[in-house]
């Protein structure tokens, strides 16, 4: 019918619209093409049609926000937690997790951020300024052990100077390979042409 095709037309034209923007989940652009009110069958449709066009992928998109928030730097909970929520199934998140932090040394991206955090927090009290760099790195969603262990090194007199390999993590190390390595992160290699991690949702 000439109002279905209408609409169809309509809803992928929305459709590379948020794309263009940045790369999605199928859930995520069901979710956008749903608020824009098209029917049902047309959103289902259209994500057909995009899926079997290969602009859908959540196997690459899931790939792709793991190196993003990975470089920014978060850790392995948070991106958990992100992914989940847009829809990506657990086996695909378990397996590019595990690829992206595979030879990722996470205490070296801790204590460099709790040493950032210790220099904007200098002149406050003791007890505060630990409470709110841990806080700080339990929402970037770093893990308990790693942030317990950084907090002591900063504390210590020497930590400030201190290395990462004195006491935090094995010594075999490779900090070529990782983000943490090259703060501020890296660009999202994922995002579209012309796109910027971070643009409106």
């Amino acid at each position: 019918m000439p109002d279905e095709r209408s609409e169809l037309s309509k809803a992928k034209i929305s459709a590379f619209r948020f794309l263009k923007i940045r790369q999605r989940s199928v859930h995520e652009l069901r979710e956008k093409l749903t608020q824009k009110k098209f029917p049902k069958a047309i959103v289902e449709e259209t994500i057909a049609f995009l899926l079997e066009k290969k602009f859908l992928d959540d196997r690459a998109f899931a790939k792709g926000w793991v190196r993003y928030r990975q470089a920014r730097p978060y850790g392995a909970q948070k991106i958990r937690m992100e992914l989940r929520q847009k829809g990506i199934d657990e086996d695909t998140i378990r397996e590019e997790l595990a690829n992206a932090f595979g030879d990722y040394v996470e205490a070296d991206v801790v204590l460099e951020l709790a040493r950032r955090r210790a220099v904007r927090y200098q002149g406050i009290d003791p007890v505060k300024r630990k409470k709110r760099i841990f806080d700080f790195l339990a929402r970037r969603g770093f893990g308990l052990d790693a942030i317990t262990k950084v907090l002591k090194v900063i504390a210590s007199p020497e930590g400030a100077k201190q290395s990462p390999d004195d006491g935090i993590a094995s010594s075999s190390r490779k900090r070529d390979s990782s983000p943490a390595c090259h703060l501020p992160a890296l660009a999202a290699p994922w995002c579209r042409p012309g796109a910027q991690p971070g643009q409106a949702q």
